[in-house]
């Protein structure tokens, strides 16, 4: 399975986001990167939590 979009409504400090994950030259890999305390944790988790729910 692919991850083609997320889309979070409310989730911790999340709160209406879409981030879409496009085709790239590269599309089996993509990067996660902010300052610490950015989220990338959380939104892993946000990942992981709703596709172990379904």
């Amino acid at each position: 399975m692919k991850l083609k979009k997320v889309e979070i409504i409310k989730y911790r400090n999340f709160e209406n986001i879409i981030i879409n994950f496009e085709e790239s030259k590269f599309p089996n890999v993509f990067t996660i990167a902010s300052k610490n305390g950015g989220g990338k944790s959380t939104l892993l988790q946000f990942i992981f939590i709703r596709n172990t729910n379904k």
